[in-house]
């Protein structure tokens, strides 16, 4: 008898260990599954509609007056606004579809940096007539 006692005793041991693990699995947090590649399409399908905003956001900005001067056959200085503050910007232009497209190489200047580039203009014109 005291073989079969035994194996009883065993039995139910396996089926209280088996119990504990499945309550200790479910008390532990859930883990984060990966997105399915049908949900990252999905995302990424949602982004064009940001970049949407962004752009009507673009053209609420340009449609401000901007002054421009052209300072070659491909480079331009533009007086504008972008985001609240004015810009001098000095940039180099391309032509793509007929039209005119503002470059990667340029700099923009603030208010304050072009007032002090005007302040040693005469300076620099010395230096430039003298190079």
């Amino acid at each position: 008898m005291a073989g079969k006692r035994k194996k009883v005793d065993e039995s139910e041991e396996e089926e209280e260990a088996v119990t504990s693990q499945e309550e200790s699995e479910e008390e532990k947090p859930a883990k984060k599954k990966k997105a399915a590649p049908k949900e990252k399409k999905a995302a990424k399908a949602e982004k064009p509609a940001a970049k949407k905003t962004k752009k009507a956001d673009k053209e609420e900005e340009s449609k401000e007056p901007e002054h421009h001067v052209e300072i070659g056959p491909r480079k331009r200085c533009t007086v504008r606004k972008f985001k609240g503050k004015v810009l001098i910007d000095i940039r180099e232009y391309y032509e793509k579809d007929g039209e005119s497209l503002p470059g990667k190489k340029g700099v923009a200047l603030s208010a304050e940096e072009w007032k002090k580039l005007l302040e040693n203009a005469e300076e620099i014109s010395g230096w430039v007539d003298n190079a």
